[in-house]
């Protein structure tokens, strides 16, 4: 298929994408070959993002986050600033299932300061945030950064499988902290000393868990891969209750085993939770079989394999054999000291990342490494060659003074193509029209007048070219999700400066001061 058939095949996939009835993991991987072989790299790129939305995966899950840090470069070097950030908000979502939460922390930071972020992606790096700082035994920031970044976006929220993921996230923490009330033995309780439960925190976590989970409009408003960790959190609540019958019903049935050779993610995943639920429930015989499974299914490099360990060290103790359990203990202490190190190279290849594709480094210092994989090296020229010559003489015009105001066919005129070939340009690489993407910078310059000046907003509007601030309002509103004024207010500063070592700190995720 050729390059205007893939442009349509992926027209049609993003179109589904968001219809009740999406394609699968299936689909993508049927026409994974054909994207490969496109010649345009950005239609290669645009693949890669509708494909990480699908959050689920049955490939290693460091070639997905390399397929994403490549169509990042790729966005940038077209000038696609909104996919751009689109990329960095995926890459916290991959770069967390691999285990490497402060990376996760970064990327998460790095799009949220991104004004061209969409309100559903920004609403949907809550997940990632929330569970990096879990796994980093950092409860206390999952909430304040909730508080401080989500909250007020989620009441806004209109579209229910997003709705629906975050409330899943939010009692994902609750369940978090549950344990560690009741002071169960699991790695997000590591850092506890000995002492007694308290079931009355317990028990006001617990009900949260539950009436998050049953909260009205969940059922069929999700995606799979959030109905899954939805059942699997459900099955994991009835093995804190001691409901064995509930534990099955939700995690031993359905989907059956994960597919012999090539299971997806989320099958490996569904079945550590089964393993989880069995050590808790205190059946620690039906626990092993299922752990020692997704062991020899994990990706090597996932959280999941990290953490599998600790509860199978745990399960083996509980059956008398001690020398396997301390084994299996050893084994998770080395693959946390492993994860630690990768996590600290991927920080730094996304400093990396964050120079090349034009932006400020998100939360990585100097003092760190400069790594630069094979995996992410593009030529910058040759993704430029992407399109067509016309769209970066436009972009160059478009950037001159005066240029966002040139009418239509004084644009086509000063390019030296006709209006149509113009049009028709925009529309097969942007998807836009000439109009509309003047609007959209106009409002882009709007949105940075907002954030480092104290100008009126009526005065913004009249300078975007919008007769009144009530139609301003409106398509700022369209764009960003945030009324001007309220954007204004949420602008986060820039971060200050003036310490080396405090710089240093908030790259580690010791300090962290945007989330």
């Amino acid at each position: 298929m050729d390059d205007a058939g893939l442009r349509q095949e992926l027209r049609r996939l993003a179109a589904r994408m968001r219809s009740a009835s999406p394609p699968g993991l299936d689909d993508f991987e049927a026409r994974e070959d054909g994207f490969a072989a496109a010649r345009s790299p950005l239609l290669r790129a645009e693949f890669a993002l509708l494909r990480a939305r699908l959050h689920e995966t049955r490939r290693p899950l460091a070639e997905q986050s390399a397929a994403l840090e490549t169509a990042v470069l790729t966005f940038a070097a077209n000038g696609r600033s909104r996919e751009k950030s689109q990329c960095v908000a995926q890459l916290a979502y991959w770069y967390n299932l691999s285990g490497h939460e402060v990376s996760a922390v970064a990327a998460a930071r790095w799009a949220l300061r991104q004004p061209e972020l969409p309100l559903e992606d920004r609403l949907a790096l809550f997940l990632p945030v929330a569970m990096a700082y879990a796994h980093q035994l950092r409860l206390g920031d999952a909430w304040q950064a909730w508080e401080r970044h989500f909250a007020a976006d989620h009441a806004r929220c209109r579209n229910p499988q997003l709705a629906g993921a975050l409330r899943s996230a939010l009692a994902s923490l609750h369940f978090f902290s549950a344990l560690r009330a009741r002071r169960l033995p699991t790695v997000y309780s590591l850092d506890l000393a000995e002492g007694a439960p308290d079931e009355a925190a317990f028990e006001r976590h617990m009900t949260q868990v539950e009436a998050l989970l049953s909260g009205d409009g969940l059922p069929g408003s999700l995606t799979a891969a959030e109905e899954g960790r939805q059942r699997d959190l459900r099955g994991m609540v009835c093995a804190l209750r001691g409901d064995l019958a509930g534990l099955e019903r939700h995690l031993a049935d359905p989907p059956g085993p994960p597919e012999p050779g090539n299971p997806r993610h989320g099958q490996v995943s569904r079945l550590y939770n089964l393993g989880w639920a069995w050590r808790i429930a205190g059946r620690p015989e039906r626990a092993l079989p299922c752990l020692r499974a997704a062991q020899a299914q994990a990706d090597a490099g996932s959280k999941l394999a990290a953490r599998l360990p600790y509860d199978l060290s745990c399960t083996l103790g509980a059956l008398g054999q001690a020398q396997a359990a301390h084994e299996e203990l050893r084994a998770f202490l080395r693959l946390r000291s492993a994860a630690a190190a990768a996590d600290l190279a991927t920080l730094g290849r996304l400093q990396d990342l964050s120079v090349r594709a034009g932006a400020a480094a998100p939360g990585a210092r100097s003092a760190l490494p400069q790594a630069r994989p094979a995996a992410a090296e593009v030529d910058p020229i040759r993704l430029q060659q992407s399109e067509p010559p016309s769209l970066q003489r436009l972009q160059r015009l478009l950037a001159e003074p005066g240029g966002l105001y040139l009418k239509p066919a004084e644009v086509a005129e000063r390019l030296g193509i006709s209006l149509r070939s113009l049009q028709a340009a925009l529309q097969r690489y942007r998807g836009s029209s000439l109009v509309a993407l003047q609007r959209e910078q106009r409002l882009r310059q709007a949105a940075e007048h907002l954030r480092h000046t104290d100008r009126p907003i009526k005065d913004i509007a009249e300078q975007a070219g919008f007769a009144d601030s009530a139609g301003f309002t409106h398509a700022f509103r369209r764009m960003l999700g945030l009324s001007p004024s309220q954007y204004r207010q949420r602008a986060a500063p820039a971060l200050p400066a003036d310490s080396a070592q405090a710089d240093a700190r908030a790259s580690l995720g010791t300090e962290d001061p945007s989330l």
